[in-house]
């Protein structure tokens, strides 16, 4: 259930072309100030997770078992998230009758995707020839873009194709680093 049919991912890293051994401002203070100093990135796009629609097993009469729904109609994703809004139409499945199993296969719904983007920007000091003192800093999903998760997928729940969570909140994280 990890399946993630599409999956774009690109990443860069630039240097400043600026201080000691570079193009451009190779010795003086504007070499200090702009030299070392590096920006990079991730960007990734990903399509949605598969879902499984299931059933409680009490009707099917097989305890500890996992029951899937019936698929009555063609799955149309209407694409809302958050609590009341619907993910997909849900009157495409239903509950097995009791004593027998429902005729949805595994994965019959895709959740949403997400695009995110980290973004980080390095500084390096030298320090005489052999030692270098780095400093990071790193934001995870810059652009605090939420990612949703997936629709409930149990047809006897009263949130059944509903997005009720998020993932991936922005994160920032700062790092010293001693290269020797």
């Amino acid at each position: 259930n990890f399946d993630r049919t599409h999956m774009f991912v690109s990443s860069h890293v630039w240097e400043l072309p600026f201080g000691q051994g570079k193009r451009y401002l190779k010795t003086g203070p504007a070499s200090y100030i702009l030299g070392g100093w590096q920006v990079n990135g991730i960007l990734r796009a990903v399509s949605g997770a598969p879902v499984n629609v299931v059933a409680d097993a009490g009707p099917c009469n097989c305890p500890g078992n996992g029951n899937y729904a019936n698929v009555i109609g063609p799955v149309q994703y209407i694409g809302n998230t958050g609590p009341g809004q619907f993910w997909f139409d849900t009157s495409a499945f239903r509950a097995p009758a009791p004593n027998s199993f429902g005729n949805a296969g595994r994965n019959v719904v895709r959740g949403p995707g997400f695009t995110n983007y980290d973004f980080s920007v390095f500084r390096n000091f030298k320090f005489k020839e052999r030692y270098e003192v780095e400093f990071r800093t790193e934001l995870y999903n810059l652009t605090n873009t939420p990612h949703w998760n997936n629709p409930q997928g149990n047809v006897n729940s009263g949130q059944f194709g509903q997005i009720t969570s998020a993932f991936g909140e922005r994160e920032v994280q700062f790092a010293l680093r001693f290269l020797f």
